[in-house]
């Protein structure tokens, strides 16, 4: 994928996909794909903010499962 464009992240709606998600930043970072790996896990974080604000039955497990993303070792990407 080029720099030019974004994935696009499913809705945050359960702690599966916020698992999901976590193993796909990992991928990409994995694989070199940090830009992208850094738009995915600003999508999963927001996706979990609005679940959180929005007060989900699961918030809090959902919160564990997204800030799991910041045990990835990789150089994140400034997002303009």
């Amino acid at each position: 994928m080029t720099q030019t464009s974004k994935p696009t992240a499913a809705p945050v709606t359960d702690v599966r996909t916020a698992e999901r998600m976590v193993t796909e930043i990992s991928a990409l970072a994995g694989g070199g794909e940090h830009y992208q790996a850094t738009f995915l896990e600003a999508d999963l974080w927001e996706g979990v903010l609005e679940a959180v604000a929005g007060g989900h039955a699961q918030a809090a497990y959902l919160a564990t499962a997204a800030l799991k993303s910041k045990e990835i070792d990789f150089p994140r990407q400034k997002i303009a």
